[in-house]
């Protein structure tokens, strides 16, 4: 009978453990939910969209510097491009569209830089077949990034218009 006692107290413990321990494990799920929502930033609807649209603000003057030929400025813009694409949401396949032109524009920008800092290296009256090739390769890169830029945009902005008119 202490055995029958014993065994069905030592049952009883078993269950009384099982229970609580259950109990403690969905009070930390709950406990670690809460935390991670309130780490995330609630964010109004509409959000990425208005990235989305400064981003595109962004590309659309990176898109004049280059066509201009200031790389400096571009670089800067593209840099600021990807800072304000780091806000978005990477589930969203607009972002990540906009995103790759984005950070397709950043090497373009630099390559521009660069080699627009060597024509500043290079003594036109020496070497002036390396100077002109160079040239003729940042002032390429620069019209051509900035017209696929420009055309993009542009193809863009018609699509919106033609919808706001629909």
């Amino acid at each position: 009978a202490c055995y029958l006692l014993a065994r069905s107290k030592w049952a009883l413990n078993r269950c009384e453990c099982t229970t609580q321990r259950s109990e403690r494990k969905v009070r930390m799920a709950n406990r670690n939910r809460a935390e991670v929502a309130s780490s995330v930033a609630i964010r109004p609807p509409g959000f990425n969209k208005t990235l989305r649209d400064v981003i595109r603000c962004l590309l659309a003057a990176h898109a004049v510097c280059m066509l201009l030929g200031e790389p400096k400025p571009a670089f800067a813009l593209s840099i600021a491009s990807v800072a304000v694409l780091y806000h978005g949401k990477t589930a969203s396949v607009k972002n990540v569209l906009w995103g790759s032109l984005a950070w397709a524009s950043v090497p373009v920008s630099l390559w521009s830089v660069v080699l627009r800092g060597s024509l500043e290296v290079i003594d036109e009256d020496r070497a002036y077949g390396v100077y002109k090739l160079i040239e003729l390769m940042a002032r390429g890169t620069e019209m051509l990034f900035g017209g696929v830029c420009g055309i993009v945009l542009g193809l863009t902005m018609m699509g919106k218009m033609e919808a706001v008119q629909k």
